[in-house]
């Protein structure tokens, strides 16, 4: 009975063994594998952590290239209309000054004369003529590129002489009216200060429009 009851608790005890052998083999092997798993995981995280900060610093560097590139363009832009600003200012100032000066030797001329015919005046008349009709048709064409004060003085001076040129006919008459002489003498006595003011206007949009795209080119 002894020896019955010795060899149970032997073999009670040897189940107890192996069974408590068998649970920290399997908590190791558990552990190891968690170990394993945290590893992995870490690693994973890792990896995804410098793709996503290498696919940042990517599109970061993309965004800044497009940035400059949309500033570029607007750069050229900006000084492509600046230089066309400065051409069409420094056309109409030439053709303002060729008018002018043509309508004021044909003002001068006007108070001396007499009615007799004249063909040197009535060549002057034709040429003051067609000068101005040039200017006027040019600023038409131009007054988009010019500061809105400035394209409105322009117009309303160049209309009123254009009109008063007018009355002469030149592309078809050779005779000039004294009438006619006398309303441009009239026109140029009232409006000579304007267009003294008119050209110191454009002169100093022209400074103006350099300047900025000097700045541009410089940036």
């Amino acid at each position: 009975m002894i020896e019955v009851l010795t060899t149970l608790g032997t073999s009670a005890i040897t189940v107890a063994a192996l069974t408590w052998l068998a649970r920290q083999l399997m908590l190791h092997v558990l552990s190891k594998d968690i170990e394993a798993h945290k590893a992995e995981l870490s690693r994973a995280t890792e990896v995804h952590r410098h793709r996503l900060e290498a696919e940042s610093s990517m599109e970061i560097e993309r965004f800044k290239a497009e940035l400059h590139r949309a500033n570029r363009e607007e750069e050229l832009r900006f000084q492509t209309l600046h230089a066309r600003r400065a051409d069409v200012l420094a056309e109409l100032h030439g053709l303002l000054h060729t008018a002018l000066e043509s309508t004021r030797r044909v003002a001068l001329q006007a108070r001396l004369y007499d009615g007799a015919e004249d063909p040197f005046l009535a060549q002057q008349v034709r040429e003051a003529g067609e000068a101005t009709s040039h200017l006027w048709e040019r600023l038409l064409r131009t007054q988009l590129y010019l500061d809105a004060e400035l394209a409105r003085r322009l117009e309303g001076l160049v209309k009123g002489l254009h009109s008063v040129a007018m009355r002469f006919r030149i592309r078809v008459a050779a005779k000039v009216e004294p009438a006619d002489l006398h309303a441009l003498a009239a026109w140029w006595e009232e409006n000579e200060p304007e267009t003294i003011r008119l050209f110191d206007a454009i002169q100093d949009e022209f400074r103006r429009v350099l300047g900025a795209r000097a700045r541009l080119s410089a940036g």
